[in-house]
């Protein structure tokens, strides 16, 4: 069904596109996530700029303006994992010595928040960038995992694979990353997707609800055992530390009678 106000659609994509990227967004990277025309894209681009809900940063990517700076901080406590993806994706490159990716799941996308290039890593997904590529990347599989029927058909019917297409697995073989990311709680493409890449996602949960994947891509696809489990167990150590953050505090004297 057509948008009732396609203006107040675009303007809140646009925003939305610019928050979600955190470090700033590119005009072609913006006009790609909006869906838009560079003239339309220019029209409302205008307008927020003026209004000052988005600025220009000196490297002359779109960020958040005072204006829509001081809606996220009033909205700050429902947003409890804003600010953590720096530290956490430091500690994985760091410590694992390849490329850690976060990964914020919105209204059936897949956005990447934030990432950290290993010097001996790969690039992997831009920052800022929005896909619904679900079958050709581990944090694809755990929304399809926690997808329900209709809505896991209505993610894989309407994927946009794009130039990665020749590489998406055949059904039965996506049958079984879904079914191991449900299973096991964490998604792992064995380096049998892409060529000579490995890549490795867990799960952060905002309550019940499947808020964000922190995921890792490594060079190579022959990596020894115990190398792997402990890929494994810093993602999954990490992802435990964010939850807890998201956490409600626990007030004192609420406790036992």
């Amino acid at each position: 069904m057509a948008a009732s106000a396609p203006g107040l659609s675009s303007g809140l994509r646009i925003m939305e596109a610019i928050v979600e990227s955190e470090s700033g967004i590119g005009f072609n990277q913006l006009k790609t996530a909006a869906e838009l025309s560079a003239a339309s894209l220019n029209r409302y681009l205008q307008v927020l700029l003026e209004q000052q809900y988005v600025e220009k940063d000196a490297n002359q990517q779109y960020v958040a303006g005072p204006m829509l700076f001081a809606l996220m901080q009033r909205a700050e406590h429902h947003h409890g994992l804003r600010g953590t993806s720096g530290p956490v994706l430091d500690r994985i490159s760091r410590e694992a010595g390849c490329t850690a990716l976060w990964i914020d799941y919105r209204h059936g996308r897949m956005s990447c928040r934030d990432k950290r290039v290993h010097p001996e890593g790969i690039a992997m997904q831009q920052t800022g960038e929005i896909r619904t590529d679900y079958p050709l990347h581990p944090w694809g599989f755990l929304l399809l995992a926690h997808a329900d029927e209709a809505t896991r058909r209505l993610y894989l019917e309407h994927a946009d694979n794009g130039a990665l297409a020749r590489y998406r697995p055949d059904a039965e073989a996506l049958d079984r990353y879904i079914a191991n990311a449900a299973e096991r709680g964490l998604a792992d493409d064995q380096g049998a997707i892409l060529p000579h890449i490995r890549r490795i996602a867990v799960p952060v949960y905002d309550g019940e609800r499947l808020a964000a994947a922190i995921a890792v891509g490594m060079p190579g696809t022959s990596f020894d055992a115990p190398f792997i489990h402990r890929i494994y167990e810093l993602l999954q150590d990490e992802a435990a530390q964010v939850m807890k953050l998201l956490q409600p505090p626990i007030q004192e004297g609420r406790g036992e009678a």
